[in-house]
């Protein structure tokens, strides 16, 4: 190990051995009001802990010891842990009272074990006499006893104290003289907030014997702070462990049981071992040099406090009111939130209203309430960029959830469809908005391509809803719509970048359609590239690979929508994230879905970004009203031409009238690609410091805003009403491969967008 602090690089492999502690696994039986204690197989077990020491707190020192001491680890990773210690050069003991628990160790380099119960006197005094020194001691032996002290017998109250409280004392006790010796040494006890922190009901002796502990912390750390001896104790709310979920699956009622778990946890959750862990790493290390005689509380405020110290610290103004930081913090939870409150409205037999369009107008909100605005302020630049990671990261996952085998089964109808209504709304749009907005030709087409993609975020649940029901199924009506839906918004999406591209060049017509087309290109050359590099690299054989993976693709994604800007060809970056994405997950097979889930998590922290800007961006005191006027004109237009040619492109598919004028109607909700590419030509006009190209830009996104807000809702309510008057419900339980199938032996695909 190099010489430097514990928190560096070794901190962090500490950190691996003790997140994996947890606490005496289903250790509580309770039958006839009595009680016996055992471990996952059965066995009896009194009682556990964990003792942890290295040699010489120096950070010159390069050896260490750890004990794991009577206690349990999390056997899935606990020896990883422990293998990243001793590749640190660590020497690791570890103990526990089950030898069968320990031989999982058994073959790690670096690693010895050790049975030892820590309520025998003899076995730490000879466990003790095995070792010349210990640096730091870890004390976690530990029982809950639940109930009053009406419901404690006195064996119950001799048993939670032996093992909470004279175990500590035992261990203290017998290698306390070897740091004295050295005049040197460092004792962390588990103690609980449930103690002379905090009263918690029916945990009458737990609390008192964790009460007992920090008088203990307190009285060592007082009577030897002058011998270089340092003693803290760590007090956790509740914490999230196996032993918790085995006292709750215990319960008559395990779902009721969790719920007043967690009603009793201000923060909505509870704290997790690793939480626990980074204390354990801060108080085993010099940093913590100066820290003794203190009860270190973990729950959810007191964390909050801290990270908000740590980074109003570093970034000062920034995470204040006023500040970017201060900012967006605000309008992601209050984006969040909005999107949680229209996921409240239900109406009956009807699909819940899209979360995006609370975080949208949560962000318009905040944006033009004076109150607020002065405060909640973000700088287009930092707006600008988030926005466009989110692009970054939708590409990404629209790309992953494309299905080759999708692709091969689409028939003739839904290939009309996903075509057909996309491009002739695109050439509506730009012809209208020419006319009525003056739009110059390039950006009607950037507007008619932003508006041209079908939203699958509102059309998938509403169909899946009518599908459960029925509706449509044996004509295959919901599977032809989810499976058109994705394919519409990548045609919207590679003809938007082809004129975004030709928007911002410079030189004749010609020159900018040809520059546009070679964008395209050079998007779909660099998205094989990498696409096939990243089928490969990382190998197979690595560990975490489903984590490189996605951190592969996101990096990736985010570098070709930043990059292709910063190289001058702004309309290849999106399009090179589609192909990436797509060839990446073909080389991937089934483990493509583990990425696209992680992927997944990523857009649900940005989706509130995303939808929240957006709203944000949009500013009452600068609209014009002939430019919204014009707007909601060129939208109708565009919808109603869109709505016609929807019905032409299903006329010979098989369906009846009433399921062609469905599938027309359920054909026209925006939100999702609105939001991801509605703000990306105003971001590029305002790099370029020209005002009427900043004009243009936010006409389009001023009509992009309006199209989710009259579309999105009013589409969910349409499909879900019309769809049990239009639609017909299936003769019998099996559902046909659907209507315009070219082959009605082939099996019937369903699809669900990512967007």
């Amino acid at each position: 190990m190099q010489e430097g602090g514990i928190l560096g690089k070794c901190a962090y492999q500490l950190s691996e051995v003790f997140m994996k502690i947890e606490y005496p696994t289903r250790f509580e039986v309770y039958h006839n009001n009595s009680m016996a204690i055992t471990d996952c197989n059965q066995q009896p077990l009194r009682a556990r802990g964990v003792h942890c020491a290295r040699h010489s707190q120096r950070r010159s020192e390069k050896r260490w010891t750890v004990w794991q001491g009577p206690g349990v680890s999390q056997r899935k990773t606990r020896s990883q842990g422990d293998a990243a210690l001793a590749k640190e050069g660590a020497h690791v003991t570890a103990t526990d009272i089950n030898g069968e628990k320990l031989r999982e160790l058994d073959g790690v380099p670096g690693i010895k074990t050790k049975v030892v119960d820590v309520t025998k006197k003899d076995q730490v005094e000879a466990l003790a006499k095995e070792h010349e020194h210990v640096d730091v001691l870890f004390n976690i032996a530990g029982f809950v006893h639940h109930g009053s002290i009406l419901n404690c017998e006195e064996a119950d109250w001799d048993f939670t104290m032996n093992v909470n409280v004279r175990s500590m004392y035992l261990m203290c006790k017998a290698f306390l003289p070897k740091m004295l010796a050295k005049k040197a040494g460092n004792i962390i006890n588990m103690a609980s907030v449930a103690s002379s922190i905090k009263g918690v009901v029916n945990r009458c002796v737990y609390s008192t014997s964790k009460a007992a502990v920090i008088g203990l912390t307190k009285s060592i750390a007082t009577d030897f702070i002058e011998q270089g001896i340092r003693c803290n104790c760590i007090c956790p709310g509740t914490v999230d462990t196996p032993s918790l979920r085995g006292r709750i699956e215990a319960q008559p009622d395990p779902e009721q049981a969790l719920k007043d778990f967690m009603a009793r946890q201000k923060t909505g959750r509870m704290c997790t071992a690793q939480e626990v862990a980074y204390l354990c790493v801060y108080l085993a290390s010099d940093e913590s040099a100066y820290v003794t005689g203190t009860e270190q509380i973990i729950d959810g405020v007191i964390l909050a406090a801290v990270l908000f110290g740590v980074v109003w610290s570093i970034t000062e103004d920034e995470c204040l009111p006023g500040g970017n930081l201060f900012g967006i913090t605000i309008l992601f939870i209050c984006a969040l939130l909005g999107g949680k409150l229209v996921a409240l409205i239900r109406l009956p037999k009807l699909p819940p209203f899209p979360p995006l369009l609370g975080m949208l107008l949560m962000g318009f909100m905040l944006r033009n309430i004076p109150v607020i605005t002065n405060g909640v302020y973000i700088d287009y630049r930092w707006s600008s960029s988030l926005r466009n990671i989110a692009l970054a990261v939708i590409l990404a996952r629209a790309g992953l959830g494309l299905d080759p085998t999708a692709l091969r089964k689409l028939k003739s109808v839904c290939v009309r469809l996903a075509a057909g209504p996309c491009m002739v709304e695109a050439c509506t749009t730009a012809l209208v908005s020419h006319f009525l907005m003056g739009l110059p030709w390039v950006w009607g087409f950037i507007l008619g391509f932003v508006m041209g993609a079908v939203s699958p975020a509102v059309v998938v649940p509403s169909m899946l809803l009518l599908q459960k029901d029925g509706y449509g199924v044996e004509q295959g009506i919901p599977t032809l719509l989810m499976a058109a839906g994705s394919f519409d918004d990548i045609l919207a999406i590679t003809g938007f970048t082809t004129c975004f591209g030709m928007a911002f060049a410079t030189g004749s017509t010609w020159y900018n359609l040809l520059r546009g087309v070679l964008e395209v290109a050079g998007g779909m050359v660099a998205g094989i590239i990498l696409g096939f590099l990243i089928q490969y690299f990382p190998s197979v054989d690595q560990k975490y690979l489903v984590m490189k993976r996605s951190f592969l693709v996101l990096g990736l994604s985010v570098f070709a929508v930043f990059g292709s800007t910063v190289a001058g060809f702004p309309g290849s970056g999106g399009l090179c994230t589609l192909v990436l994405a797509f060839l990446a997950g073909l080389g991937w097979g089934s483990e493509k879905a583990r990425v696209e889930e992680v992927v997944g998590w990523a857009w649900d922290v940005f989706q509130p970004l995303l939808f929240g800007l957006i709203g944000a961006e949009i500013r009452v005191s600068e609209l014009e009203g002939n430019t919204v006027g014009l707007g909601i004109a060129t939208l109708l237009i565009a919808l109603l031409v869109r709505l016609l040619f929807t019905y032409v492109c299903v006329l010979c598919a098989g369906f009846n009238m009433r399921e062609k004028v469905f599938i027309a109607l359920a054909w026209m909700p925006k939100a999702t690609v609105q939001a991801a590419i509605g703000s990306t030509a105003l971001d590029m006009a305002r790099t370029k410091d020209d005002k009427q190209l900043q004009k243009y830009g936010m006409d389009v996104l001023t009509v992009a805003v309006l199209g989710i807000l009259l579309t999105a809702p009013v589409g969910a309510l349409i499909i879900g009403l019309s769809g049990p008057h239009l639609l017909q419900r299936p003769k019998n339980s099996a559902s046909g491969t659907g209507a315009g199938s070219e082959d009605d032996n082939e099996t019937p695909v369903t699809y669900e967008s990512t967007l």
